[in-house]
């Protein structure tokens, strides 16, 4: 996989991509007119009038083929963001991000933002962006505002062209204690719990403790054993509480998060380090997760988090 920037000549290829991409996911969530607004948005000429001297962003490409796009507007909002079914779920994502967040650090801003679609929201959370506001619509289309901090790129070095000047300052991190959504929250699928991979039986103590804090129903901690990363992780999540059920501490340290609010994760990951235990890879419930297999998902997320540190580097290019 090879990662560039995105040039004029792509949005023909880019917009092609995302029409599949979107009317496959999206487009069945959204009424007739959000669907002809946004087909309307991606058209390669409507792309390079609407953006304009903003247009910028990265493409991930395999033989040459563009199989992921992530396009920005001002240097520091995500516009499009998406990848070719078949390679969902294998780090592209990530990694197309990672070379927009150090791009947009190594230039003085403080954010990503997005303005996410609700089949999304969870994907972006493990991305660790968290929602600042309620879910929004407008021409029908409905979507859910977020934004990324980007603390943990800073000092990195721009990644490849540059982007549009700084000009207007990005938009503002989320600060702890800044709303989230509104009554009656949307809950993440599945039951309220948390897969736990990792943790031995003293650290999951430490965990339920801190959990007890965050959120305002504890979850129930569902370990991982050593027979477990077999079973899907819906069967793990479904099974009732075991406080002496074994954990198996050769696996990475993975916390995935099921049934609890999207403020609840913000919490989570915003006070870990309250927590006192080492930091695991973070993840959210989603409706196609829950019927992946623990292993792969595992396997998943590590190769997930290897293509965000080759992104941290700075490289122009991701070979494997």
């Amino acid at each position: 996989m090879v990662i560039t920037p995105l040039m004029p000549e792509d949005l023909k290829s880019v917009s092609s991509l995302v029409c599949r991409v979107f009317d496959e996911h999206v487009a069945p969530l959204f009424p007739p007119e959000g669907c002809e607004e946004f087909h309307r948005f991606i058209e390669p000429g409507a792309l390079l009038d609407k953006l304009g001297d903003s247009l910028g962003g990265w493409v991930a490409r395999e033989e040459g083929a563009p199989v992921g796009v992530l396009v920005l507007r001002d240097g520091a909002h995500v516009s499009l963001f998406f990848v070719e079914t078949f390679r969902q779920r294998r780090g592209v994502g990530r990694a197309l991000l990672g070379h927009a967040a150090v791009d947009a650090a190594g230039r003085g801003r403080e954010a990503l933002s997005v303005n996410a679609s609700p089949n999304a929201v969870g994907a972006y959370v493990a991305l660790r962006f968290l929602p600042t506001g309620p879910a929004q619509e407008k021409n029908g289309i409905t979507f859910v505002p977020m934004t990324r901090p980007l603390d943990d790129f800073r000092g990195s070095p721009p990644a490849g062209k540059p982007g549009p000047p700084a000009g207007k300052p990005g938009p503002p991190a989320v600060k702890p204690g800044s709303p989230c959504m509104e009554a009656e929250p949307e809950r993440l699928p599945g039951p309220l719990a948390v897969l736990v991979c990792g943790y031995e039986a003293a650290e999951r103590e430490s965990l339920r403790v801190f959990l007890s804090v965050v959120f305002v129903e504890p979850p129930g901690l569902r370990p991982v054993s050593a027979e477990a990363p077999e079973r899907t992780v819906g069967e793990v999540l479904a099974d009732p509480e075991d406080p002496a059920a074994p954990g198996c501490g050769q696996l990475p340290r993975v916390l995935l998060l099921a049934g609890c609010t999207l403020d609840e994760v913000r919490g989570v990951m915003e006070q870990w380090q309250a927590s006192g235990l080492p930091r695991p890879i973070f993840a959210v419930a989603t409706e196609n997760n829950l019927g992946f297999p623990v292993r792969e998902l595992v396997a998943h997320l590590l190769e997930e988090q290897r293509a965000m540190r080759e992104a941290r580097r700075g490289p122009s290019d991701l070979t494997p």
